[in-house]
C-alpha cells in the first residue's frame, strides 16, 4: 500500500488511473495509442483531437480503421480494441470521452463488432474431448503411477469447461480459490463435498475487479 509522503505522487497517480487494468490490457492500449500517434504523424495532424473539430478526428479515425482492414489486414476485431486504447488513453489525458463527443467513431465499433461476428468461429471444447484426456493423461488408470503434471493438466481443463472460465482467469486459480460445500455450508473435508464454489480474483470482462 502507498504510505503518504514515502511515493513519488506521478506513480500513485498513475496506480489509481491504470490500477483496474490488467497488465495484458495496459500493454495493447500503449501499442494501440503509438500505433494511432504514429498514423498521426504521418498524416501531419496531432494524436489529440482539438475541441470544435470532432467532424475532422472522427474522419481521421476513420482513415486510421480503413488504413489498418485495408493496408494492415488487421483482424475487425483487433481494430475495435485498439480504438478502445486510444479512447482510454484520451480520457486519461483528460481529452474526454471521445465515442461521445463524436458519435460516428462509436458507430465504427459497432460495425467492427458485426464484421467479427462474421469471421470463423473456433471450434468448441466437447464432452468427447475431456474423454480423450482422461484415456491420454497419465491420471493412475489401470494400476499406473499418475504423473502430478497430467494430474494438474486434467484438473484445470476441467474446471475451465465446468466453470466456464476464460484461460486467464483458469491460470489465475490458487487452490485457496475452490472452496468445497455440503449444502449451504462450506467444509473442510473435500470427500463430503457436493459442490464447489471457485472465486475469481480478476475478469477482463470486470474491469472494476
Amino acid at each position: 500500500p502507498f504510505q503518504p509522503g514515502t511515493c513519488n505522487p506521478e506513480a500513485v497517480r498513475a496506480a489509481l488511473v491504470f490500477g483496474h487494468l490488467a497488465d495484458s490490457t495496459l500493454g495493447s492500449y500503449s501499442t494501440a495509442w503509438r500505433q494511432w500517434s504514429q498514423f498521426c504523424s504521418l498524416s501531419g495532424v496531432p494524436p489529440l483531437p482539438n475541441f470544435g473539430e470532432e467532424r475532422a478526428f472522427e474522419d481521421l479515425v476513420t482513415n486510421f480503421v480503413v488504413s489498418e482492414i485495408v493496408s494492415q489486414r488487421t483482424n475487425p476485431g483487433t481494430v475495435a480494441s485498439k480504438l478502445y486504447g486510444i479512447r482510454f488513453t484520451l480520457l486519461t489525458q483528460g481529452g474526454g470521452d471521445v465515442f461521445l463527443r463524436c458519435p460516428r467513431v462509436k458507430m465504427l465499433v459497432r460495425s467492427l463488432k458485426r464484421l467479427k461476428r462474421k469471421e470463423a468461429l473456433k471450434l468448441p471444447v466437447t464432452p468427447e474431448m475431456l474423454l480423450w484426456l482422461a484415456r491420454n493423461l497419465r491420471l493412475g488408470q489401470r494400476g499406473t503411477v499418475p504423473v502430478p503434471d497430467d494430474l494438474k493438466i486434467r484438473a484445470i481443463i476441467c474446471l475451465s469447461f465446468f466453470f466456464l472460465l476464460r484461460i486467464s482467469e483458469a491460470l489465475a486459480l490458487v487452490f485457496g480459490d475452490l472452496q468445497p460445500r455440503r449444502g449451504a455450508s462450506y467444509v473442510g473435508d473435500w470427500g463430503a463435498v457436493d459442490s464447489v464454489t471457485v472465486l475469481i480474483s480478476g475478469s477482463k470482462t470486470d474491469q472494476y475487479n
